[in-house]
């Protein structure tokens, strides 16, 4: 049996979108983010982004689900027959643990969201090996988790009007992909 772990900021919840309207920024249009950095710091120092962005409860609660984000729930949910959590780190601020389950009471209550939410900085403590299944967008998380012998599924970080099509294929690669996993673990 495969367990299958789902990041939130970047891969479920749209988090740049939000950096962008608490700093009062232009939110870019179709497009895919990178990995240097965070996209914010483009615009704003990191001191200055933990005290106006992060540090803020509303901040967390009020992220919103990308357009795919249930279906790749369906689709972890479909393959594992429901072994799967959301995992996601923290900044070192009560209000980011409080607001994120917030998000996820919200959003995801009806997929009893709060009993698989794990919180946790070192995500790759959770990884006993290759049926442990890390779906993320940052290279650091994915890196730790394959040194510690997991499977994984890198999901890049794109803007909520990304191309459908680009979306939906990679969707589909996700499945096929988890699908393999789950059958070299029976």
């Amino acid at each position: 049996m495969i367990t299958v772990y789902l990041d939130l900021d970047g891969v479920l919840f749209n988090f740049n979108k939000m950096c962008a309207k608490f700093a009062d920024i232009e939110y870019p249009s179709n497009h895919a983010f990178t990995q240097e950095g965070f996209w914010i710091h483009q615009f704003m120092s990191e001191d200055d982004f933990h005290k106006m962005v992060m540090s803020k409860e509303e901040f967390w609660a009020d992220l919103e689900p990308f357009p795919w984000a249930d279906k790749m729930i369906d689709i972890a949910d479909e393959v594992t027959e429901g072994n799967w959590y959301f995992l996601t780190t923290q900044s070192p601020v009560p209000e980011c643990f409080s607001g994120k389950a917030k998000s996820i009471h919200k959003h995801f209550a009806d997929r009893d969201g709060l009993r698989k939410l794990i919180i946790c900085k070192h995500k790759e403590l959770l990884c006993h090996g290759g049926h442990d299944f890390l779906i993320d967008d940052l290279d650091k998380n994915i890196n730790n988790w394959k040194k510690a012998g997991g499977s994984y599924f890198q999901w890049q970080e794109v803007t909520d009007d990304f191309d459908p099509k680009k979306i939906s294929d990679r969707l589909a690669s996700l499945k096929v992909y988890l699908t393999s996993i789950k059958n070299i673990y029976v």
